[in-house]
């Protein structure tokens, strides 16, 4: 064990020495850049997305497997397993489109309300976003004419 310390602090110590001297500025915490962006009420949902990304068994299932070799061949009883052997590396199939869907779905669920309220929809009502739709609509149309003529000039 002191070995490996010693190997860690050599390690170490030869990075460092390498790096720039003078002042280390540290990366700023999440919460810190999202307020200076102006947006500190995001934090709670990069923790969510952080979470399903990092953290959730779909995810670790992409780069992780775990094969138990049960004590006794002749059966497929894993709880007296003989050996656990861990593998890393990159386990996709179909069913790996779980985890960027349930992504989608998230992103949607934060998203929709908010452009809802931004568009002044907010109610939700049907009729009310159709006819903010043919209100932009409209607004495009006199925005491409506007750039035509001046073109035409």
């Amino acid at each position: 064990m002191s070995q490996t310390a010693i190997h860690h602090f050599k390690r170490r110590s030869a990075i460092e020495a390498k790096l720039p001297r003078g002042k280390v500025i540290e990366k700023p915490a999440m919460p810190h850049i999202l307020a200076e962006l102006g947006f500190p009420q995001l934090y709670s949902a990069y923790r969510g997305m952080s979470q399903v990304i990092h953290a959730e068994p779909d995810s670790t299932g992409l780069v992780h497997e775990v094969r138990y070799e049960p004590k006794d061949p002749s059966t497929t009883d894993i709880v007296e397993a003989g050996s656990t052997m861990h593998y890393f590396g990159y386990f996709t199939d179909e069913s790996s489109w779980a985890v960027p869907i349930k992504m989608a779905v998230w992103g949607l669920s934060v998203s929709v309300p908010r452009l809802l309220s931004r568009i002044e929809a907010l109610d939700r009502s049907p009729d009310l976003l159709l006819e903010k739709q043919e209100t932009l609509h409209r607004k495009l149309e006199v925005l491409e004419l506007t750039r035509k003529n001046k073109s035409a000039d």
